[in-house]
């Protein structure tokens, strides 16, 4: 059994990962299963406390700690990137485990969070980059820091055209990230002939943008934690 860590931009979440099934599980158990766990894989893009600890404490089973990190060509996937330094490890084990979920398959993966990330995937093997764009909490409060009179509100917008404050910027800002992800997939039609092509949301914010995208997507909350569980494959 192995304890994967996903320690994002605000927070950190775990799971563990036993014969290619995933289940995620509090930090509190987390820790308590320590002694049972063969190995650690992380993927990191900000420090945490805990992780440290974790570190200390694994070590001293003598067992390995393994912080995933990009690579030109993993798992059969190769990275679009001509730097490959540049690429967050987030992004890169979200396609790894796009492609292990989804073979033979072009994939647009969307990961909504503070910031939203698009990458395009063509056959399941060629990475060819992709966008980041501000995140739908981050693109409301840019404006309201900007433009004190407008506000939005807690509520889900309904109106594709909205009939007052609130319901304008909730649409507006919903549906420029929707088009980002439309655009990805009119792009690798038009220009890279691709077909049959899916896009997989994950990220906080993906429940909301699945209720508004029409073209074909799947929900895949756990896409970095089955990233993880590739890595060491």
């Amino acid at each position: 059994m192995n304890l994967l860590v996903d320690a994002g931009n605000t927070s950190i979440k775990f799971a563990l990962e036993s014969q290619q099934k995933i289940l995620r599980v509090s930090e509190e158990d987390a820790l308590s299963q320590l002694a049972n766990i063969e190995a650690v894989i992380v993927s990191k893009v900000k420090e945490y406390d805990v992780l440290d600890n974790i570190k200390t404490n694994f070590i001293n089973f003598g067992k390995p700690f393994i912080v995933a990190s990009v690579s030109k060509k993993h798992s059969g996937v190769t990275c679009g990137y001509n730097n490959i330094k540049n690429l967050g490890i987030d992004r890169w084990v979200a396609v790894i485990g796009a492609c292990r979920l989804y073979p033979n398959r072009n994939l647009v993966v969307v990961d909504a969070g503070t910031a939203m990330t698009i990458d395009a995937i063509v056959d399941s093997q060629n990475h060819l980059g992709g966008w980041i764009v501000p995140g739908l909490s981050l693109m409301k409060q840019s404006i309201e820091q900007k433009a004190p009179l407008v506000f939005s509100s807690n509520e889900s917008a309904i109106e594709e055209f909205g009939t007052d404050t609130p319901s304008a910027l909730e649409n507006g800002c919903i549906l420029t990230l929707i088009g980002s992800i439309e655009k990805a997939v009119n792009l690798l039609k038009s220009d890279y002939n691709s077909q049959n092509i899916m896009v997989l949301l994950t990220g906080g914010d993906a429940q909301t943008l699945s209720k508004r995208l029409l073209i074909e997507h799947a929900l895949e909350p756990d896409l970095i934690f089955h990233g993880l569980s590739e890595y060491t494959k």
